[in-house]
């Protein structure tokens, strides 16, 4: 025969605390016993399974449902999680980089449980202007009167724009100039006139 001793385990839920005595082998075993239900998501410390041997305090925490809405759409969930930001990471939509909530990731659980998870991408472009060419003219001893040649084609600057652009779950909500620089100079078009006489 093996005699175990019931043990007091004070339960405390919210404001509530009540005292059980259980002589099951885990602190989740004597809550059973005691009909005292777990439901997904609930938050119990110490943690489910932890051995009971001697009195313990325990506190649990109910789950609350939630609706979370993100990019991809609207699902329910439930928690326990003292903050926004740990509930969404434990329904696996984690919030990164630039990505924020509603409320904000540090907040509460709100009291009607609707939290917006939103999508946050910024994209960096570059612009290209084109800066056209002047055309000059410059004598040419080389050709007849009243004949032109081209003796240098050209070629057209560019100025960069650098354009930073924000999206929320999708949608350009933000386009911002960061500043410009010349990346290319432009060339004159040189076009030669003859000067040559002929006779």
């Amino acid at each position: 025969l093996q005699l175990r001793i019931a043990q007091p385990v004070t339960l405390q839920e919210g404001t509530a605390t009540r005292i059980i005595y259980s002589a099951a082998p885990t602190i989740d075993a004597a809550l059973w016993e005691a009909g005292i239900r777990l439901m997904p998501g609930d938050r119990l410390s110490p943690p489910p399974g932890t051995p009971l041997f001697g009195p313990v305090t325990v506190q649990l925490t109910r789950a609350r449902r939630l609706e979370i809405t993100t990019q991809a759409g609207t699902f329910t969930w439930y928690s326990a999680a003292p903050t926004v930001g740990s509930a969404l990471a434990e329904a696996g939509a984690a919030l990164e980089g630039l990505d924020y909530s509603i409320p904000a990731e540090d907040e509460p659980l709100p009291a009607d449980g609707k939290i917006r998870r939103v999508d946050v991408r910024e994209v960096v472009q570059l612009n290209e202007t084109p800066i056209p060419y002047e055309i000059t003219y410059q004598p040419d001893d080389t050709l007849e009167l009243d004949q032109l040649r081209i003796l240098d084609p050209g070629q057209t600057g560019a100025l960069l724009t650098r354009e930073r652009i924000r999206y929320e779950d999708g949608i350009e909500v933000l386009r911002q100039a960061e500043g410009e620089y010349l990346a290319r100079q432009p060339q004159n078009r040189v076009i030669g006139y003859g000067t040559k006489v002929v006779i």
